[in-house]
């Protein structure tokens, strides 16, 4: 039996006598507390079948919380006097009856055994405070989710949400205002015209293109008076680079290009003669061009066709031009194969490969890319070219690429991609949505077909289009990785990366 609690009187005979502030304090304290308890009389009733229901971390986080918004409400309502004249009444009357507090502690441990939530204990505010604290938690609430519905609405209609993914600029005239104002040669807007259009299309065309127009520009260039001619060149063509990307984003092959390009500029001694430095430069194109291009192709093409068999079943997908040496090599070593062509919307690039294959009649099928399922079956290999071959061993290329490779691994089909060293990249990416490129939704609009575009309001402005040009492909998915270097896996791209810094 626990004992019988004091009374005030003979606590305050005990101790020192409260003085009437505090007693007024405490009367007025336990009215509070009284109109609360009937105030939520429903809410505060807990039946003993939701006790049982609810764990013991359960109940210690709810009386957590109720602790926590008890000690927000005291700040915001009790200044720092009533503070310190509260905490001296609680140690008055623990020093005066401290059977009351055993008592307390021993029901308090009673409650947390049993399951039973501490109500009363923790009900000990104000009510007006305890009040205006909910509300003021709901009003942020319900602000905060407000705006993110209203938000993402919004986004989603505008087309914001991959508004970080670059696209081509539609408005050649815009193109061309730019170009007059900011002198750009000739020989550079005509490129990017013809990269805008997709007259120029492929990553290796698109950089050789680029590298052919900037050893253009440095055979015309004459260096102004005062100035010197690699650090103003370097300029001029950081000024075209950014032109080019205005008229389409630049490929990975063309970024790694600029920057060979810039190393050159800074490996040419300052005292070197300006016909001299021209002839280095253009050298250096040329050079490029030929070893990380033309011979990496050849390179590429003579280690696949080791891997191409009589009586196989090749599986490609798009027109990559890489694919086309090698099944080209092939059929000339006396190789007999068949292909099998996947397209896509909305470009068909595969129609190009098909032309290409009846041209120099190849046996092949063409198919679209949601029948592989029933073709794999009948596929011995996989092969496929490559925008780029990420850092962390991911290959980007066509959208649709990790598509086949995964149904390819379905079938145990492996996969082959062909793709040169100097399209490596130090990016590290693993999904599409970081670094991607966003094509032109007429393409996708046109690929459709007349009962689909009738459906279709193009100027709804609650409608936006996306049209992503590449995929992102894991290494896992991937066989070997077939370079200019030898036939390599995927999670070697670093240490290529690191030969090639060392260079």
């Amino acid at each position: 039996m626990n004992p019988k609690p004091k009374s005030d009187e003979s606590v305050a005979k005990g101790g020192k006598e409260m003085t009437e502030e505090q007693r007024n304090k405490a009367l007025l304290k336990a009215q509070r507390k009284a109109q609360f308890e009937m105030q939520f009389k429903d809410k505060l009733k807990i039946t003993a079948k939701d006790v049982e229901t609810k764990s013991k971390s359960e109940l210690k986080a709810e009386r957590r919380a109720k602790q926590e918004v008890q000690r927000m409400a005291k700040q915001s309502n009790d200044p720092k006097s009533d503070a310190k004249s509260h905490e001296k009444q609680s140690l008055n009357v623990t020093k005066k009856s401290p059977n009351i507090d055993k008592q307390s502690v021993k029901s308090d441990e009673r409650d947390t055994k049993s399951g039973d939530k501490p109500i009363e204990s923790t009900t000990k505010d104000v009510n007006g405070v305890k009040e205006t604290v909910k509300e003021t938690k709901k009003l942020s609430s319900t602000a905060v989710t407000t705006t993110s519905t209203a938000s993402q609405p919004s986004l989603v209609k505008r087309g914001q949400i991959f508004a970080h993914i670059p696209k081509r600029t539609k408005d050649l005239n815009q193109l061309s205002d730019e170009s007059t104002s900011s002198d750009i040669h000739p020989i550079v807007i005509q490129i990017g015209f013809q990269i805008n259009k997709n007259l120029i299309c492929g990553s290796n065309s698109r950089c050789v293109a680029m590298l052919l127009a900037f050893k253009k520009v440095v055979e015309d260039y004459t260096t102004p008076p005062s100035k010197e001619l690699t650090r103003d060149l370097e300029s001029l063509i950081d000024s075209y680079v950014k032109f080019l990307a205005k008229c389409r984003p630049l490929s990975i092959s063309m970024t790694n290009a600029v920057k060979f390009l810039k190393q050159t500029f800074s490996r040419i001694p300052a005292q070197t003669n300006d016909s001299t430095a021209k002839t280095q430069l253009c050298e250096a194109i040329d050079d490029f061009i030929y070893d990380e291009v033309i011979c990496a192709q050849r390179g590429i093409a003579e280690l696949a066709i080791t891997k191409v068999k009589d009586s196989d079943v090749i599986l490609t997908f798009g027109c990559s031009l890489i694919v086309k040496h090698v099944l080209y090599n092939a059929i000339k070593k006396g190789k007999h194969f068949r292909v099998v062509v996947v397209d896509s919307r909305p470009r068909f690039d595969g129609k190009e490969m098909l032309k290409f294959l009846l041209k120099h009649n190849i046996p092949v099928i063409y198919i679209y890319i949601n029948a592989i399922s029933y073709v794999m079956k009948e596929v011995t290999k996989v092969l496929l070219g490559a925008h780029s071959l990420l850092a962390n061993g991911y290959v980007m290329s066509h959208i649709g690429s990790s598509q086949i490779a995964l149904v390819a691994q379905a079938f145990n089909v492996p996969v082959l991609v062909c793709c040169e060293t100097y399209k490596f990249s130090e990016r590290v990416h693993t999904d599409s949505f970081v670094y991607n490129e966003i094509g032109d939704s007429t393409d996708l609009l046109n690929s459709l077909s007349t009962s689909s575009k009738s459906q279709i309001d193009a100027n709804n402005k609650d409608l936006s289009f996306l049209d992503l040009l590449y995929d992102v492909t894991p290494h896992e998915l991937v066989s070997v990785v077939i370079t200019e270097k030898g036939v390599l896996p995927c999670t070697s791209a670093p240490a290529v990366l690191r030969v090639r810094e060392t260079k």
